[in-house]
C-alpha cells in the first residue's frame, strides 16, 4: 500500500472494530473516525525516548509516597495541611471509603501521564488514573503493526498487569452513562483480554446483580472491577455505593480504588511546596523526586485565606517581585499571564479540558473575573493556578477526505504513554499523540486532531541503558 492506502485502510479498520468514535459533529463524505487518520505511527526522537524511558518507576513512586504522605497527615500536625486540601470540597462518605484499611497502600492498575514537548523536554498537565484511550491505542497499535510499524503492544501488557491482580471469576469494566463515549473502546480490551484468556466483559453499572454474598453477571461471579467511572459521578451510578461497599468488605476488587485523594491535580502543587521536599526525597530517592518535579510545572493551589504580611507565596512572583496573595495577579496583562486554571479533581469539568482555563485567552477583565472566582469556590471545589509552557511545533501528515489527497499541517502534540502496575512492578505500555492544529488553545481528542500510536526511537533506549 502507498501512504493514502495505508490511511484509508486504518480508517476503514477502526470503523470495523468500532473504535471510531462516532462524534455529533458532521464528518466529510467517507470519513468513519472522529479524529484524522495518518499513514503512519509517529516516531519519538532519541530525547523523547530517552526522556520517557523509566518514567513508569518514577511514577509508581511518587504514588506509593502520595498515599502514604496522605495516611500521615492525617496523624502527624506537620502535614495535617495535605489531606485537608486533598479531601475539601468531598461527601464525608467518599472520604470514609477513601480513608478505609481496606485500600491502604493500594495503587491504581494504570497511570497515564499527559504530556507535552516544550523547549525544556517534557512537562506534565496531569497524571491520570482513570483514562481513556487504551482501547483505540491498542486497537490502531494492532492496525499500524500490521503495516509494518515497529509500536509497541499495549493490549499484551494490559492482559500481564491484569492477570497479575486478577485471578479467577468475571473481570468486569463498569463504565458509567457519564463516560458512555469510551465505551466502544472499553468492549474492544474486554474482547481482547478475553482472547488472551481473562473472562472478561465491559458492563453498564445497572447489569451488576447486588448480592449479600457478593457481585454477580450472568450468574457468574464478578472477581475484579475496573472502574471507569468518576467518583465526583457516584450518586448518578446505578449500584455505584453499593460496588463501593463490596469493596470495602473484600467481596470484589476494585481498580483504580475509590479514593479520591490520589484523584487530585492538587497534587502538582504539593509536588513543589517547599515543607515537602525532605518527605518527597526521603520516600521516593532523591534522583527519582528531581526527575518528578522537572516534569511538573509549578502548580499553586488557589487557596483565598490571608498569608501574614512577613510571608510570600511560595515560588510566585509579577515582574520579579514576590507576591502574598494571588488577587495581584488579577491584573496581569496578556503577555505576562503564562498560567492555566484547572478545577482540581472532584468535578465533572475536571477531565476532557472542559475546565481548562488558559490565561493567555482571555481578556484582562474576563482573567480577573475568572481568578477570582476560582479563589471563592476554594471550600468547595478547589482550582489550581498552573505554569503555562507553549508545545513544541511540529508537522503532522494526515488524509483529507475533503481533497481527497495526504495533507500536513502544523501542530502540538499531547503524549499519552500508558503504565501498568503490577506487584511491586511497572509494564510500560504504547504512547498515544495526539496533534491539534496550533491555532487550538488547548490539546484534546477533537476532529481537526491526528491521533496516532508512537514508536520508540531504540536511540534513546539505549543512551538511558549505558
Amino acid at each position: 500500500m502507498d501512504r493514502q492506502q495505508r490511511a484509508l485502510w486504518v480508517d476503514k479498520m477502526l470503523a470495523e472494530m468500532d473504535l471510531a468514535r462516532p462524534t455529533t459533529y458532521s464528518l466529510p463524505s467517507g470519513r468513519n473516525s472522529a479524529w484524522r487518520v495518518a499513514p503512519a505511527s509517529v516516531l519519538l526522537s532519541p530525547e523523547q525516548t530517552e526522556a520517557i524511558y523509566g518514567l513508569g518507576n518514577v511514577l509508581r513512586s511518587f504514588y506509593s509516597a502520595a498515599d502514604k504522605l496522605y495516611y500521615l497527615g492525617l496523624s502527624e500536625p506537620k502535614y495535617t495541611f495535605v489531606p485537608e486540601y486533598l479531601d475539601k470540597g468531598k461527601p464525608a462518605r467518599l472520604v470514609a471509603v477513601s480513608r478505609h484499611v481496606r485500600f491502604k497502600g493500594v495503587l491504581p492498575l494504570i497511570v497515564r501521564p499527559d504530556l507535552l514537548w516544550t523547549e525544556g523536554g517534557f512537562v506534565a498537565t496531569e497524571f491520570d488514573s482513570v483514562p481513556g484511550g487504551l482501547g483505540i491505542l491498542a486497537g490502531m497499535e494492532s492496525l499500524y503493526c500490521s503495516l509494518g510499524d515497529n509500536v509497541p503492544n499495549s493490549t499484551d501488557a494490559f492482559a500481564q498487569a491484569v492477570k497479575a491482580l486478577h485471578k479467577s471469576g468475571i473481570f468486569a469494566i463498569v463504565v458509567s452513562d457519564e463516560c458512555a463515549g469510551y465505551r466502544d473502546e472499553m468492549s474492544y480490551l474486554a474482547s481482547e483480554l478475553n482472547k488472551r484468556g481473562v473472562k472478561a466483559h465491559c458492563l453498564r453499572p445497572e447489569q451488576i446483580e447486588i448480592r449479600p454474598d457478593g457481585l454477580f453477571y450472568a450468574e457468574h461471579r464478578i472477581s475484579t472491577i475496573y472502574r471507569f467511572f468518576e467518583l465526583f459521578d457516584i450518586d448518578n451510578v446505578p449500584n455505584g455505593w453499593e460496588m463501593i461497599e463490596a469493596a470495602t468488605r473484600g467481596l470484589v476488587k476494585m481498580t483504580p480504588p475509590p479514593k479520591a485523594y490520589l484523584e487530585e491535580k492538587l497534587w502538582f502543587a504539593l509536588i513543589h511546596h517547599p515543607v515537602l521536599k525532605q518527605y518527597w526525597e526521603q520516600s521516593m530517592g532523591v534522583k527519582d523526586f528531581s526527575r518528578l518535579r522537572s516534569l511538573v510545572p509549578l502548580t499553586h493551589v488557589l487557596d483565598p485565606r490571608p498569608v501574614p504580611p512577613h510571608a510570600v507565596i511560595a515560588g510566585l512572583y509579577v515582574r520579579e517581585q514576590a507576591v502574598n496573595s494571588y488577587l495581584e495577579l488579577t491584573n496581569l496583562p496578556r503577555g505576562e499571564r503564562s498560567y492555566v486554571l484547572k478545577p482540581s479533581g472532584f468535578s465533572p469539568l475536571a477531565w476532557g479540558s472542559r475546565g481548562v482555563i488558559l490565561g493567555r485567552e482571555l481578556t484582562t477583565r474576563a482573567w480577573g473575573q475568572q481568578l477570582e472566582r476560582a479563589l471563592a469556590s476554594f471550600e468547595e471545589q478547589p482550582f489550581v493556578l498552573q505554569q503555562y509552557y507553549p508545545s513544541s511545533t511540529e508537522s503532522q501528515e494526515f488524509y483529507d477526505f475533503t481533497s481527497g489527497k495526504l495533507q500536513v499541517f502544523t501542530g502540538k502534540s499531547r503524549y499519552c504513554p500508558y503504565f501498568f502496575n503490577i506487584a511491586k512492578a511497572v509494564i510500560s505500555g504504547g504512547m498515544l499523540v495526539t496533534t491539534c492544529p496550533v491555532d487550538k488553545p488547548l490539546i484534546h481528542g477533537m476532529t481537526d486532531a491526528v491521533m496516532v500510536p508512537a514508536i520508540l526511537d531504540p536511540l534513546g533506549m539505549q543512551a538511558q541503558r549505558s
